[in-house]
């Protein structure tokens, strides 16, 4: 029986091996997340946080503000967890796009973040959902 961290290493494996997704240790990200972001990220700086109990609202919520908010059609998306997964995922827009659902579907909060940190879509896994930017003056 797999894991769910080999589970969606599987799902993911043809990204992964083709350098649409690149798998990395999340720690490299913790730090300047919460330099930037702030400790009790990402209560301090949610700019709107609403609740959906609909998962098909999620993917679409989750794709439609990373189309507002990316700078450029090439700009990359990190997502880091909670939990379950013992790394970060980096995402071209095309290759989440693709694995929204995957993602999504994890049982543990998750976070997309631009990789110059400008921004952050959360989801918990209570159903709130969120952007965050960063604490002013960061």
């Amino acid at each position: 029986m797999l894991t769910l961290e080999e589970e969606t290493l599987t799902t993911l494996k043809e990204d992964l091996d083709n350098g649409k997704i690149i798998r990395s240790d999340d720690s490299e990200h913790i730090s300047t997340i919460l330099k930037i972001f702030g400790k009790s990220f990402p209560y301090d700086t949610a700019q709107e946080t609403i609740s959906t109990d609909y998962f098909d609202e999620s993917v679409s919520y989750l794709l439609q503000n990373i189309t507002f908010l990316m700078s450029s059609d090439y700009a990359k998306i990190i997502m880091i967890s909670d939990s379950d997964l013992s790394f970060a995922l980096t995402f071209t827009y095309e290759s989440l796009s693709k694995h929204a659902e995957t993602v999504l579907s994890l049982p543990q909060h998750k976070y997309f973040f631009a990789e110059d940190y400008s921004w952050c879509i959360f989801f918990k896994m209570e159903g709130y959902m969120g952007v965050a930017k960063p604490l002013p003056n960061q």
